[in-house]
């Protein structure tokens, strides 16, 4: 059982204590030095972790279907949003002025409105026709998700290109000073911590993107030369 970096605060610390160390003095956990914090969220927590938790066989059977619950609820919230237009009609402006919302001239849909920055879902809700909202928390979570979505989806596509690191596995037998193109202090660096990634290498103190460059084409000549 791994959690990555992306999935958990533990992930973090434990990463930062292998590769970091203490530095002297008890640790303490920054979240600013969590790279993904924006996915790392206290309101969704148990949708990073509740099924990982479920594989384990970590929670009770109640709990896991509570969690089921509020994710079909969620995507219940998110769709109809999305689905439902509002149109500029007097009674909507009408409407949206009383909400403390500002004027539309086009249509638009219902998630375009939540994502306004004073808007909330439960001034929202109510221009979903003919529907009650199914779960309060579910309803937040929606809110935080459709109003971060854009910054979210930049951090996803973050991860994925963290991952690509974290699966370029390092051979445990390498000898780093025979790495050329970097520093010794860089070589010294890996020497002492022995990351088994490209993703850990990267993340070691003074370790620049041009190091992790020269790290990546140097092991790829070694594997070529090792299956000639």
């Amino acid at each position: 059982m791994r959690i990555e970096r992306s999935e958990g605060y533990i992930g973090v610390l434990i990463d930062d204590l292998v590769t970091r160390g203490v530095g002297g003095e008890p640790y303490r956990m920054f979240t600013s030095r969590a790279e993904h914090r924006l996915m790392l969220r206290e309101d969704n927590a148990d949708l990073r972790l509740t099924q990982l938790a479920t594989d384990l066989e970590l929670i009770e059977e109640d709990r896991r279907q509570r969690h089921k619950t509020k994710q079909a609820h969620m995507r219940f919230i998110d769709s109809a949003l999305r689905a439902q237009m509002v149109n500029p009609t007097p009674k909507a402006r009408s409407y949206l002025k009383a909400q403390g919302l500002g004027p539309i001239r086009t249509p638009t849909s219902a998630a375009d409105l939540l994502r306004r920055p004073e808007a909330t879902w439960q001034a929202v809700w109510p221009l979903v026709s003919g529907t009650e909202v199914p779960s309060v928390e579910a309803a937040k979570q929606v809110e935080t998700d459709l109003k971060y979505e854009g910054y979210i989806a930049r951090a996803q596509r973050r991860v994925q290109q963290a991952s690509s690191l974290e699966r370029a596995k390092i051979p445990p037998d390498v000898s780093w000073f025979e790495l050329h193109g970097v520093s010794m202090e860089v070589r010294e660096r890996l020497s002492k911590a022995k990351p088994t990634t490209l993703g850990q290498a990267a993340r070691l103190p003074g370790v620049t993107p041009a190091a992790i460059n020269a790290i990546a084409s140097w092991l790829a000549r070694r594997s070529m030369m090792s299956e000639t």
